[in-house]
């Protein structure tokens, strides 16, 4: 099935002519972020998704199994998430004491929330110019006034 084929099942939105396609509904959406310019970007945006759904990857972007050109099919895999995952999300910098802030998470994480959640999302732990972290400076190290790559492992 090609990627426009597989966007064109009916989705629940309604046309003139009928129930509008996935396809249609897309098409739409581009076409009202960049007027007159959604047929045009619509092959584009399907091939980035048919990418990303075979290979399980951001369309290539920072794969280290092989980018796009990578034939492991990993449609197979186990979804990232389930149901009952519960997600904390957290600074690096949101707990303060004695030592690093990320040490101290890691410690308070293994001690008082073990088995709570399934997934952490800590949000930035690099170097940053501004933006409450956000605009990270080097996305290889992490921030010092936070910890080290060994707390981040901890965690």
């Amino acid at each position: 099935m090609s990627p426009q084929d597989r966007y064109a099942l009916p989705d629940g939105g309604s046309s003139e002519d009928g129930p509008e396609t996935g396809r249609e509904r897309l098409e739409r959406a581009l076409g009202e972020l960049y007027p007159g310019r959604g047929p045009e970007l619509l092959p584009r945006l399907l091939s980035l998704i048919e990418a990303s759904r075979i290979k399980g990857t951001d369309a290539g972007v920072g794969n280290t199994a092989g980018g796009v050109g990578d034939s492991v099919d990993r449609t197979a895999a186990p979804p990232r998430f389930q149901a009952g995952d519960a997600i904390l999300i957290a600074y690096g910098d949101m707990l303060k004491g004695a030592g690093a802030p990320l040490g101290i998470l890691a410690d308070f994480c293994g001690r008082r929330l073990a088995g709570r959640f399934s997934h952490l999302h800590l949000l930035p732990f690099f170097p940053s110019s501004s933006d409450e972290g956000f605009s990270v400076m080097d996305f290889g190290v992490v921030d010092p006034r936070l910890g080290d790559w060994s707390d981040i492992e901890r965690l």
